[in-house]
């Protein structure tokens, strides 16, 4: 739906703005204006932290989404984007790995006149960098086996992972199995490398279903300028440009 100026409550410095503004479009003596990406920072700001659950064997894994930084890249019509979060592991109620991580992706913008709608499609997960501080934890061997292994069992032995797993083994399913194979190698970077395409699929989930998308304000005299009059939006030379005519 488009915005009209008629129905918008404006100071009269903004009506005046609205005129000449609305007149040198039409004379396509405005056709594009640029963004910067410090102003998209400022807006993605506003809809963080996020928080998003997905399944793992036996458990349930949960990415937070803490901090964004966006840069536009200088090559390619794409935005490089850093997120900053954190990333939990639980099994049965119980959480044996959790990380702080940099994701970092690429992303391509594009707008939905009809909808007045900024979407970013083709996202691609480049890299996944843990951050070694005081938050990470990856439990050891004996709670991992000592919460997985049934009682009967206990008393038995010392319970140790490979143990451990045989015992899982008969009483559950391979994936569990498997999962539980990587706490073997100690290496946190693995573990998080095995739900690299779990968060990728879920990022990409997001984008599809609007959760990335941004509606343009209209309370906002450039963006609902722009949803009334614009076209497209397009990235040359490392600069994102809102058009309102086509060349």
């Amino acid at each position: 739906m488009q915005i009209n100026s008629e129905n918008m409550t404006l100071s009269w410095r903004d009506r005046i703005r609205w005129f000449f503004a609305t007149i040198l479009i039409r004379l396509k003596k405005i056709n594009r204006v640029d963004v910067s990406a410090s102003e998209m920072n400022h807006l993605m700001g506003k809809y963080l932290p996020q928080s998003y659950q997905f399944d793992i064997p036996s458990g349930s894994g949960q990415l937070s989404i803490l901090q964004a930084t966006l840069s536009i890249s200088q090559s390619e019509p794409v935005f490089n984007i850093e997120l900053y979060g954190s990333f939990e592991a639980k099994i049965r109620q119980k959480t044996f790995y959790r990380t702080h991580l940099h994701v970092f992706i690429s992303t391509k913008p594009v707008y939905h006149a009809d909808k007045e709608l900024i979407q970013l499609i083709d996202l691609k997960i480049i890299d996944i960098v843990l951050v070694d501080d005081e938050f990470a934890l990856m439990k050891d061997t004996r709670a991992l086996m000592g919460k997985l292994v049934p009682s009967s069992f206990k008393s038995l032995f010392s319970v140790t992972l490979k143990t451990g797993l045989g015992i899982v083994n008969s009483t559950s399913n391979s994936d569990l199995v498997q999962y539980l194979s990587l706490y073997l190698t100690g290496n946190r970077q693995l573990i998080i490398d095995y739900h690299r395409h779990q968060i990728e699929n879920k990022l990409s989930q997001l984008a599809k279903n609007d959760s990335f998308c941004y509606k343009l304000n209209p309370m906002d005299f450039e963006e609902r300028l722009f949803a009334q009059y614009g076209q497209s939006i397009e990235i040359e030379d490392g600069i994102l440009y809102f058009v309102f005519n086509k060349a």
